[in-house]
């Protein structure tokens, strides 16, 4: 296990620990010093910059990712997500806190009444803010909930996004698909009975040809793509989905080590 994945959960614990500390300095009216109080801020985006730097690294090239899949327990085996998901997380979070709270400092220490035009643009503020907000707690809550990724199961494929989820039975998908993917950031699959497809939430691609985001899941894109096909062709090995012989029998059929 590399450092970036070991530091990945503390690094988004002590990200939402330090917007915590900040938001309560803007509540309480900032620290004394004007100056002190900007560079708690600037901190907040330095250190929001510097934790993009891993996700940058494990972004790079999806073509050198794992060709393996994870044990998630009996009858399912994974797709997990990488640790610059986590990484990208925590950025967000500083991030956030340093501009949003910045822009909250001013208003607490503004002593003069707001004109119709102040009020307009705090609004929109607010507004944005509160989007902001929200985004970024989903991005937190689907991280330790262990989002974004991919289940293989005996009775299809389990795909949690970080705003939704879709369940695809294996007798829904088209027969030889899905291909390799061109780019490596998205896999598109192919659904030949989309009345079986359940979605809930907030998700991409229409129910005949979902589209699966690769950017942040730790497997190698065409490794996935073959699984997927190798199950959907050969009904009889889905049984084993899950299990060491299952395993097994899926490295021997896609050649894998």
């Amino acid at each position: 296990m590399s450092w970036t994945e070991r530091a990945a959960r503390p690094a988004v614990l002590a990200a939402l620990l330090f917007a915590a500390v900040r938001a309560g300095t803007v509540l309480a009216g900032g620290l004394p010093s004007r100056g002190w109080d900007y560079l708690f801020g600037l901190s907040l985006l330095v250190l929001g910059l510097a934790a993009l730097v891993p996700m940058v690294v494990r972004q790079r090239n999806p073509w050198r990712r794992p060709a393996r899949l994870v044990d998630a327990g009996a009858g399912r085996r994974r797709v997990p997500p990488m640790a610059g998901f986590g990484w990208f997380a925590a950025a967000q979070v500083l991030l956030g806190a340093g501009i949003l709270q910045s822009f909250g400092l001013d208003l607490v220490r503004d002593t003069q009444t707001p004109t119709v035009v102040g009020w307009g643009f705090t609004s929109i503020m607010f507004l944005l803010a509160a989007f902001y907000l929200l985004l970024v707690t989903g991005l937190v809550v689907a991280f330790f909930r262990g989002d974004p990724r991919i289940d293989l199961t005996p009775a299809g494929v389990e795909i949690r996004d970080l705003f939704g989820r879709r369940s695809v039975p294996w007798a829904a998908l088209t027969p030889g698909r899905p291909t390799p993917p061109r780019s490596g950031t998205v896999l598109r699959l192919r659904v030949a009975r989309p009345e079986l497809v359940r979605r809930r939430g907030l998700v991409f691609g229409r129910a005949g040809s979902p589209l699966v985001t690769l950017g942040w899941l730790a497997a190698h894109p065409g490794f996935l793509a073959d699984a997927l096909r190798h199950y959907v062709d050969h009904p009889a090995e889905r049984a084993a989905i899950g299990t060491p012989a299952g395993d097994d029998a899926l490295r021997r059929a896609l050649g894998a080590s």
